[in-house]
Order: C-alpha cells, then structure tokens, then sequence
C-alpha cells in the first residue's frame, strides 16, 4: 500500500484522503515520523483547516507524544470550537497526566455554551471516576443518560462505579424492580451491562432484547448485543444483522465498527473485517481489545507487520482483557518464526498446527519449513491448507503460484493461483511481477509483458523482475526495449547468475544487428549454441550468421526451431516474425494459421 501512495502523492501532494491513507499505514507500523511527516505537508497546505491538526495529534497520541499531541489538538480546537471529540481528546490527555483542573476548566467553557449537552456530562463523569469520586460521577452519568439514551460510553463508566464500589448484585438487584414496574429502555440497558459483567450472558440477552422492544434503533443495545451473540452466544448471523444496523446508525463511531469488524472476522470475511478494524484502530489506539481485534485479523491475513505491532500493543496492556493470553500467543509465533534447526522448528510447527488446526499462520509457517527444507509436496499441503482456512490469505496463494510454478511443475495449477493471487491484491507490484513470470512460463506473454511492466513502474530496481521484463519485451519482439530492461539488470547491482544472463543477452542481441561485429564473433556464437542449445538470442544470432554465409538451409531450421519452440508456448506467430531480420521467404513457406502481416523484409 505504502509504495503505490507515496508515488500518487508525489505527482497530488494536494490529495488528503491520500495523504491519511498513508499516514494511517506508517501509523499501523509504528513509522510515526513517516506519518507526521505527511500530515504535516497536509498542515502547510491547509494551516487553517482543523482536519490536518485532528491528524497530527492522532498521531502524536499514537506514539505516546502526549505534550505534542495536546498542541495539535488545541489549535484544531481554536480552529473548530465547537467540535467536542476535540474537548475529549484534550481531557484524555489531561487526566493521563493528572491535570484535573485543567480539565474541569475546558468542560466548565463547554456547559457554559450548553448547560444539557449530554458529551460533557459524560466528559465530567469521566473527570470525577478519574479522581475516584464514585458517586458524584454516577449522578453525572445518569444525568447524560437522561439526556440522550444513545450515549453508550455513559453506560460503560456508570457499570465502572457500580464495579468500583462493589455493588454489581446490589444494583442489578435495583434495576431488577424498577424496570418490572417500569420497562425503561436505559435502565435497561444498564441492567444488561450488570449482567454481562456478572456472567450472566442468557439474562443479558434477555435484558438487550427488551431494550430493544423498547427502542429498536438504540444503538448501544444493538452494539453489545450483536458482542454478546458473537463472542458468548455463537450466533453469528444474529450478531452481524445487529452489528450491521448499528453501523448503519453510526457510522463514525470506532467502537461501533470494532464490533462489526470483529464479527465479520469471525464469519470468516478477514479482508472486510481488516479495513474496518485498521481505522477503529487509528481512532482508539489505546484500547487494547480493539488492537487485538486487530491483530488477530491481521494474522490471520498473514499481514504480518500489523499483526505484530497490533498485538504487542494488546498484550502489554495495563488492564486484562479476555484476548490478552491469546495475543502473547499469537505474537510469539509471529515472532519465533523458522529457527536455525528446520527439523527441530517442523517438529514444532507440526505440533502446533494439531493443537490449532484452525490456525492459518501455523500452517503457512510450517509451510515455509518445509519449503526451506526441500520438501515441495509437503510445503504445498501446508499452504493449501492455510488458504482452505482463509481463501483471501494471498501470502498463501502467492506461495502456491510460485511452488507449481517452480519445483512442482504444474503450468496450469501454477497459473490459477497467480490470477488468484492477483485477485486478491491487484495493487501488489510483487504479486504483479510473480503472476507476469507465471504467464510467461505458461505461453500467456502479452499478459505476462503488461504485469511486468506495471510492476517495474513500481519496483524500479529489481534485478530478476527487470530481467523477466526483457525476456518478456523480447518475445514480444520489443528488442529495443528488451535490451533497455536488461542493461538496468546490470545498473541495479544483481547478483551473479543475472549479471551473466544479461551481459549474454546485451551482447547476443546486438550482434544480431551488426553483422560486422557478429562475424568477428562466430566462435563465440557457436560455443553459446552449443552449450546452451535453448537461449533464443544465440539462436538468432547463429541463423544470421548462415545466411551471411548461404547457409539457407541451416538458417530456415533455426528459425522454424524457434517457431515451433515458441508456438508450443502459444506465442502468436507475428511475434517472431518481428524478430526475424532480411531472411524471410524460406520461413514465410511455412506460416502458420492466424499469420499477421508485417512491413519487415
């Protein structure tokens, strides 16, 4: 993602959407300075804007910048007064580092404006649970409740006093009574939050569903009880419809879309769930189920690097949470990886994958070992039953592209999996690259050639794909731009087996176009053709050579070699024509069906 951006962004600097795009990536990475440096050129663009400071103190928080983060969203404040997530943020940072008079301060400018705005009562319940006055902020949180029953981060810190003081049973005893006599939907609500915390998930369910008899687009009941569904009562369908609706309600709320994402994870739609997670993620960076929420996603994804940063943040969470065992879990095999000893690291993962079968990254990990190890067959099990376990996990199907493509042997297998591969990450310029040198390999090169390209333009200094460009241009009869390809090979410091192959194919091709040079060079030509009876432009070189000569005979079999060589391959037949220099009429005897007229001879 981060690649294709950046080069966007250099030719629009002015695209923001582009701009938080990228920023949000190196923010997943924990490239923070990458990502301040982006939203900051959105800041000289549009000082005035408060959006382009939002971003910038997200990002700050991000990284635990908490003195900048506050500059950024105080002058997005002065910028945009009116916005109160701005005021929580500011408040969040004020009570992180005690500052509870400024806090009351900047919630005492906010009542002032509106004395019944329901965000800062909650706001300065948040403030008095942080100075542990318990009920001074219930009285708080039930006045936000009054004032707006939507208001669902209200129902969670009035559950927190009720835990702090001990009187969970007390007062699910309370509410009991008062909603028997009285069915209202936010006390309700509260007594199903009781419920959840004291485990008891039926009467939770129950308390949920009568809220929502009540008012069915409540938007915190339909949040928690699609959770609930998902997580304590296995009913995905239920809980993705409820999710969905919630959504649908509020669509900018973080936590709202954590739910939904963490259950389409859990139907198995990890590509969905992973874009909705990332952002939830990019507004609640300290909220550690949601970063395991994330995490998990990723891994099962095999998006590694987000993976890992998502779940150590998970796992060093100050507080406990019901994923914090499973995300040390999952990070220490993300971690661990293929040790110095594949047998010792096979044994493992094998273990591993019969304690959790389920476990797509196991299988591709064993996958990998066994790669290593030689062992192909093997190797393609293990991949193929990770993308069994996950059909979008494009690290899988890419592994099995390049497998059959390889040491298995299977042109068509080979090639299915590359145009799945490319399916499931268009963008990727190595999946392009890998998909182009599957084509080539199965005769498909007008395909091939387009997918090298789009991957060069994007991966510029990549010896063996610059060197499958040029084989691909030349067969296309693209000399020029075949030797083009080839003398970057050089420029880009490859290593020794592709140095030689294109300092062979520069020298062999330019002998093909001055006969001079290439008469001087017949020992030469002929000892390549010799020893490598298979590399086309020694071919082409040997067969202008016999007709210099009057060797007529020995050229045409040549050319009809590679003819034949190259319709094997599907290769149309004007194609070689292209490469053919002044010999033509002992060859065109022989068109094949479909022959395409040239200006050449």
């Amino acid at each position: 993602m981060i690649e294709p951006i950046t080069n966007l962004l250099r030719r629009r600097p002015d695209l923001r959407s582009a701009a938080f795009l990228l920023a949000a990536a190196y923010g997943s990475l924990d490239r923070f300075d990458d990502a301040e440096a982006v939203i900051r050129d959105q800041v000289t663009l549009a000082p005035e804007d408060p959006q382009p400071h939002t971003a910038l103190g997200l990002i700050f928080r991000q990284a635990k910048r908490n003195e900048e983060a506050r500059q950024a969203f105080e002058k997005a404040a002065e910028l945009a007064p009116d916005n109160l997530w701005l005021v929580d943020q500011l408040v969040e940072l004020d009570l992180v580092d005690k500052h509870f008079d400024s806090a009351r301060q900047r919630l005492h400018r906010q009542f002032q404006k509106a004395p019944d705005l329901p965000a800062a009562h909650c706001l300065e319940g948040k403030v008095l649970i942080a100075e542990g006055k318990w009920d001074l902020a219930a009285a708080e949180l039930k006045k936000t409740l009054q004032l707006d029953p939507n208001f669902s981060s209200a129902y969670d810190l009035l559950v927190q006093t009720y835990i702090a003081t001990n009187k969970l049973s007390e007062a699910a005893s309370q509410l009991q009574a008062e909603t028997s006599k009285n069915p209202n939907a936010s006390a309700l609500l509260t007594l199903a939050l009781l419920y959840e915390r004291m485990e008891n998930f039926p009467q939770a369910r129950d308390a949920y569903e009568k809220v929502l008899s009540i008012n069915p687009k409540l938007i915190p009941a339909l949040n928690n009880l699609a959770y609930l569904d998902a997580e304590r009562l296995n009913d995905l369908d239920k809980a993705y419809e409820l999710a969905r609706r919630a959504r649908d309600l509020q669509g900018d709320n973080p936590a709202i879309a954590d739910t939904l994402g963490w259950v389409l994870y859990k139907r198995g739609d990890y590509q969905q769930a992973l874009t909705i997670l990332q952002d939830s993620a990019e507004k609640l960076p300290d909220n550690p189920e949601i970063q395991f929420h994330l995490g998990i996603t990723a891994y099962a994804m095999g998006q590694t690097d987000i993976a890992k940063i998502a779940l150590k943040k998970a796992a060093a969470a100050a507080k406990n949470f019901p994923g914090k065992d499973e995300s040390k879990r999952r990070l220490s095999l993300l971690e661990t990886g293929i040790s110095a000893s594949p047998e010792l690291s096979i044994s493992k993962l094998e273990a591993m994958t019969k304690e959790q079968p389920n476990d797509p990254v196991s299988q591709m990990r064993l996958g990998e070992a066994y790669e290593k190890q030689g062992a192909s067959d093997k190797a393609a099990t293990a991949f193929e039953q990770a993308v069994k376990l996950n059909p979008k996990l494009a690290s899988g199907v890419t592994s099995l592209a390049r497998l059959y493509a390889g040491p298995l042997r299977n042109k068509e297998k080979a090639l299915a999996y590359a145009k799945k591969a490319r399916e499931l990450a268009p963008g990727d310029p190595q999946i392009a690259a890998l998909v182009g040198k599957v084509a080539y390999d199965s005769g498909n090169f007008e395909w091939s050639y387009n997918l090298l390209q789009e991957a060069a333009r994007l991966r510029q200094n990549d010896p063996a794909l610059l060197s499958d460009l040029a084989w691909s241009a030349y067969t296309l009869g693209k000399v020029n731009e075949a030797r083009d390809a080839m003398q970057k090979v050089l420029t880009n410091k490859p290593d020794q087996a592709y140095a030689a192959d294109a300092q062979k194919f520069l020298a062999l091709t330019a002998l093909s176009e001055n006969p001079k040079d290439l008469m001087a060079a017949e020992a030469e030509v002929q000892k390549e053709v010799q020893s490598n009876p298979e590399f086309v432009p020694a071919l082409m070189a040997q067969a202008v050579l016999d007709t210099k000569q009057g060797q007529i005979k020995r050229a045409t079999e040549t050319y009809d070699n590679i003819l034949h060589r190259w319709r094997k391959n599907a290769l149309r037949s004007c194609t070689l024509e292209t490469l053919l220099p002044s010999l033509r009429r002992p060859i065109l005897r022989q068109k094949p069906a479909g022959h395409c007229p040239t200006t050449l001879g």
